[in-house]
C-alpha cells in the first residue's frame, strides 16, 4: 500500500527519519513502535501528507506521491491522533459526518453510515448528542474512530489512540480494536510506545530509533534475535527481552 524509499526527514537540527526504507502491506496491520523521538509519528504522519521527505520518494499503491495528490488522498485514508482531535464546538455527531457533509455525501447515507459505526464501534447514539468535553476518554477516542471511518476509507493512521486512556479502558478498547480491524480487513498502521500492546495487534512491528528502523518483523522475533543492541534495551525495558 504504502513504499517508503530511502526516506530523511529534518527539522531544523533534528533528524526525524533517517534513510528509511519500509513497505506497508495492504490489508494488514502494521505497528510503528519506539520511545518518543524516535520517528514513529513523523512516519505516519508522511503517509498523509502532513509531513514531507526531504530526499528519498513514498509511493502510494505504486505511484509516486507528489503534492497534488494528497487533497483526495486524504478521502482515502481515516486519520485517528492520541486525544481524538475532535472539534470542541461540535458534538459528536457533527464531528463524524462533517467531511461526508462537506463532500456533498446524500443525507439517508450519512445517516445509515454513522449509525452503523456507532454500533461497530459499540457508543450509545445519545453519546454523539454530546460534545467532546461531555464525554469521557473512551468515548471521543471511539467518536475519533468513527469519524476515521466515516467514508469507508482504504487506510486507517492511528498515532498512540490509547495512549491518554487508563489501563482499563485502554485494554478493553484494545480489544475492540483488534475485532473491528479484522472485520474490516483495511490497511492499519498503529503507532504505539507499548511492546504489549504491540504483540497484541499482531502482525508486522517496525521498531525505531533516532529515526532509523533498528528491526522489523513480530515481537517474538525480536525477542528470539535482536537484531541491535538499541532492540535487546529496549525489549528487557519493557520485560520482553531474553
Amino acid at each position: 500500500m504504502f513504499a517508503f524509499d530511502h526516506v530523511s526527514v529534518r527539522f531544523g537540527a533534528t533528524q526525524a527519519l533517517d534513510d528509511v526504507s519500509l513497505t506497508i502491506e495492504p490489508g494488514a496491520t502494521t505497528v510503528l513502535i519506539g520511545s518518543s523521538g524516535s520517528g514513529k509519528s513523523t512516519l505516519l504522519r508522511s503517509m498523509v501528507g502532513l509531513v514531507r521527505p526531504q530526499s528519498g520518494s513514498i509511493r502510494f499503491e505504486g505511484q509516486p506521491l507528489a503534492d497534488s495528490d494528497f487533497t483526495a488522498l486524504r478521502t482515502r485514508i481515516g486519520y485517528v491522533i492520541q486525544d481524538g482531535g475532535l472539534f470542541p464546538h461540535l458534538d459528536g455527531q457533527q464531528n463524524v459526518c462533517l467531511l461526508a457533509q462537506h463532500l456533498g455525501r446524500d443525507a439517508d447515507w450519512i445517516e445509515a453510515r454513522w449509525r452503523e459505526l456507532a454500533q461497530m464501534v459499540q457508543l450509545p447514539a445519545d453519546a454523539l448528542s454530546k460534545f467532546p468535553t461531555q464525554l469521557s476518554g473512551g468515548q471521543r477516542q471511539r467518536v475519533a474512530l468513527m469519524r476515521a471511518l466515516m467514508l469507508d476509507p482504504d487506510v486507517l493512521l492511528l498515532d498512540e489512540p490509547l495512549g491518554a486512556l487508563d489501563p482499563i479502558i485502554r485494554a478493553d478498547l484494545r480489544a475492540h480494536l483488534i475485532e473491528i480491524f479484522a472485520k474490516l480487513n483495511k490497511t492499519v498502521v498503529f503507532v504505539t510506545h507499548d511492546i504489549r500492546e504491540a504483540a497484541a495487534l499482531g502482525g508486522a512491528t517496525v521498531l525505531l530509533h533516532d529515526g532509523r528502523i533498528e528491526q522489523a518483523g513480530t515481537i517474538g522475533d525480536m525477542a528470539a534475535a535482536p537484531a541491535t543492541p538499541f532492540v535487546q534495551r529496549f525489549l528487557e525495558a519493557q520485560g520482553a527481552g531474553r
